[in-house]
């Protein structure tokens, strides 16, 4: 689960600035302090990192110590601007895969995070005369085949994502469907240019 750290900085003099943390919008108790101190050309000179120790009740691991950096802050003659990035995710759901050419199937998270989710293998044998022919693409091993070679996907072929193959295709079917859209075309063409007819004729009547 996310958290929040808000930080607040006062100025205590001319060249050093004071660090309070504090999770959660909880503005009451800090999880850690520290002092950034400055030279007169505005570079960091001690204070970093400020070290956090976060007590947590959600069931994570607790306390849990956190080193912020501070090292690339500078202190200039201007408004305040800081300049942070982070290292951590909040909790992800998977919203989609991807497959590359060589069988790698990434998954895409909510959070951002694209992550390496397993790989596709490919497996072929020594002699694919042996292989029982069961239909519709499938083949069966039979007493005298020899032991599948299984390399990863990308070795012996490439691995197409979204493409569907021509042997797993029913042609009569898809001709079927085929047929079945164009008539379902032309029957709503035919209700358009049938309500175009009806009031052009309303028009002609209220001349």
């Amino acid at each position: 689960n996310p958290h929040t750290l808000t930080f607040y900085f006062q100025k205590s003099d001319a060249n050093t600035w004071n660090v309070a943390a504090y999770l959660d919008n909880n503005t009451t108790t800090s999880v850690g302090n520290g002092t950034l101190k400055f030279d007169e050309n505005g570079k960091l000179t001690g204070g970093s990192p400020i070290t956090l120790s976060i007590t947590l009740t959600n069931g994570a691991t607790s306390p849990q110590t956190i080193k912020v950096d501070f090292s690339q802050v500078k202190q200039v003659a201007s408004d305040f601007i800081f300049y942070a990035n982070q290292d951590g995710f909040a909790k992800g759901d998977l919203m989609g895969v991807s497959v590359a050419e060589d069988g790698v199937i990434r998954g895409m998270y909510s959070n951002g995070k694209v992550e390496l989710v397993a790989r596709l293998a490919v497996a072929t044998f020594k002699d694919k005369e042996m292989l029982v022919r069961k239909g519709n693409n499938l083949y069966l091993l039979n007493t005298q085949s020899y032991t599948p070679v299984i390399t990863p996907g990308g070795i012996l072929s490439k691995v197409r994502s979204g493409f569907l193959e021509m042997s797993n295709v029913d042609i009569s079917k898809e001709f079927i469907n085929l047929i079945t859209a164009q008539r379902a075309y032309q029957a709503n063409a035919r209700v358009i240019t049938t309500d175009d007819q009806i009031l052009q004729e309303a028009m002609n009547l209220k001349r």
